[in-house]
């Protein structure tokens, strides 16, 4: 679900023409283009400061109950990737984000990981390689069950976001109330029968993988939720919001949405004294202190 709940596509498109000035068709035409590309420049510089909005829970040890779907009467929107099960076995519960769904079209199988419920009966899915085009009576569709009975939990199907430092992520557990992040060091190191690590669970990120150890008095992982911090999600239709909190950041999109259309479409350079204001804006608010360096840094670089 994006961030925003206040601006659209639309919107901030009509006020950024509105400020610029500019009515060009062709602008318009490249509207949803325009908005991801401001929107990336956005993250690129600050995501960093934004991050915490950004942080998206995944249950990685559900249930053990799987849903099902098998009357050929589910289908798939590509453009929303949007899966819709009219006969699921039974609805689709909050409870159900990050589960892994696996579905068929004829030949084709297709898998992803639930990333939002928007009914009882549809929910929206994230995954590599979905289908490019929209799906109409898909035979099956399976919620699948994903309670790891080995020490590690793949994280392949999440869409985290990589930005050149350390990956923040947050672990909870049904079942211990300490479950600490360590290092590969110290996962390697830990004594499970250690008495003070008999109730504790520790994990370590590696790549795509979250590694784990429990202490002996524990049988199971519990039921375990991944905080992580998620991509962005791209705008593809003109109702969909934009996925940067709102305030400041939005301010900063629409401003560096007006300077795109005023050098792509009046060959006109806009002054930086605006953009520095609004670059000045975006630390106070997500950081507190800055630097007259990081400011000059940031509006270089969005220049």
């Amino acid at each position: 679900m994006a961030l925003s709940r206040r601006w659209t596509v639309a919107k901030l498109m009509d006020h950024a023409m509105a400020q610029a000035n500019v009515q060009d068709q062709v602008a318009y035409a490249q509207r949803h283009d325009l908005v991801n590309l401001v929107m990336q420049r956005v993250v690129d510089q600050f995501y960093s400061l934004m991050v915490q909005a950004y942080m998206t829970p995944a249950i990685l040890t559900p249930d053990t109950t799987a849903k099902y779907a098998t009357d050929a009467t589910s289908s798939f929107t590509a453009a929303t990737r949007t899966l819709t099960a009219a006969d699921i076995s039974s609805n689709f519960v909050a409870g159900d984000v990050g589960k892994i769904i696996v579905w068929r079209k004829s030949t084709t199988v297709s898998i992803g990981y639930i990333e939002s419920i928007t009914s009882t009966l549809a929910v929206v899915v994230v995954g590599d390689n979905l289908p490019s085009s929209d799906q109409a009576t898909i035979d099956d569709v399976l919620v699948v069950p994903t309670a790891p009975s080995e020490n590690y939990v793949s994280l392949t199907g999440l869409t985290l976001m990589r930005m050149g430092m350390p990956i923040k992520l947050e672990m909870e557990s049904s079942v211990a109330t300490a479950i600490e992040p360590v290092s590969l060091e110290g996962y390697r190191n830990f004594r499970t029968a250690a008495p003070q690590n008999r109730n504790k669970i520790v994990w370590a990120y590696d790549g795509d993988q979250i590694l784990l150890k429990k202490g002996a008095s524990l049988s199971t992982y519990g039921t375990l939720t991944l905080r992580y911090p998620r991509v962005p999600t791209l705008v593809v239709a003109d109702s969909d919001y934009i996925d940067l909190p709102d305030g400041v950041a939005i301010v900063l999109a629409l401003e560096l949405l007006k300077r795109e259309l005023l050098r792509r479409f009046k060959n006109l350079e806009p002054n930086l004294e605006d953009l520095r204001a609004i670059v000045q804006d975006m630390f106070r608010t997500f950081q507190g202190a800055v630097q007259t360096e990081e400011i000059d840094e940031k509006v270089k670089a969005l220049a």
